[in-house]
């Protein structure tokens, strides 16, 4: 998702007890500058961020470690929305 402020179609996990990292390209679309919020369970939410042209992204996506997808789990939500407040939402 992330790669040095550059948008990219990948997700990369890092295993600080192994001092290396996995790439995963289970990506649809670029997104850079998003917010990603751990989740108590363990899975990661993203939201907002600019996709490659600078258009906002308005699709909510949760990546579960565990079985290494990422999953929409809502759009259209203004792209200030921040992770935590989304987060919260979720909860409810």
């Amino acid at each position: 998702m992330l790669a040095n402020g550059v948008s990219a179609k990948a997700i990369e996990l890092w295993d600080f007890r192994g001092r290396n990292s996995v790439v995963i390209n289970s990506q649809t679309l670029d997104r850079r500058d998003h917010d990603a919020s751990l989740q108590p369970d363990g899975r990661v939410l993203f939201t907002g961020g600019d996709d490659q042209t600078g258009t906002p992204v308005t699709v909510t996506q949760m990546f579960d470690p565990e079985s290494q997808t990422l999953a929409a789990v809502g759009s259209g939500q203004p792209p200030q929305e921040s992770g935590a407040a989304l987060t919260e939402m979720l909860r409810m």
